[in-house]
């Protein structure tokens, strides 16, 4: 994992509402520091979807799961059109994991590493926009 707690550029994200399905949290302004946090603190039982707010509710990022460092990540301008963060080199299937509190079948393509989250969204908190490094799926 690529630790990137040391960012100093200002974010534009602001708020963040999770990462507990149990208790309904949003923190206004939150800090890098804070948002690495909240999304290695996704468990895939307890804590399962962090969502990362610019607008209220759009535009904004999504990122669930946890479990055995599997993510899913979706970006949304308007709640209509979402863009969803690829692994390009996963096997073909489905895997089972709890995002957003929900048990749901998820194409292994679109389970993604820690660290892609990572780097999605420090991207998306400073700028708004999807890491262009990474490989992203419009619908």
């Amino acid at each position: 994992m690529v630790p990137l707690t040391h960012e100093s550029k200002p974010l534009i994200i602001s708020r963040m509402d999770g990462p507990e399905d149990r208790v309904q949290t949003s923190h206004e302004s939150p800090t890098w520091a804070e948002i690495e946090a909240a999304i290695l603190r996704l468990d895939g039982e307890s804590c399962t979807m962090l969502i990362l707010g610019i607008g209220d509710p759009v535009p904004h990022m999504g990122i669930g799961g946890g479990e055995d460092g599997q993510y899913i990540v979706y970006t949304t301008v308007d709640n209509l059109s979402f863009c969803t963060l690829i692994n390009p080199q996963a096997m073909p299937g489905k895997r089972q994991f709890v995002a957003g509190g929900q048990l749901g079948d998820y194409e292994n393509k679109i389970c993604v590493s820690v660290n892609d989250v990572l780097l999605a969204a420090r991207t998306y908190a400073r700028t708004g926009e999807n890491e262009p490094t990474l490989t992203w799926r419009k619908r």
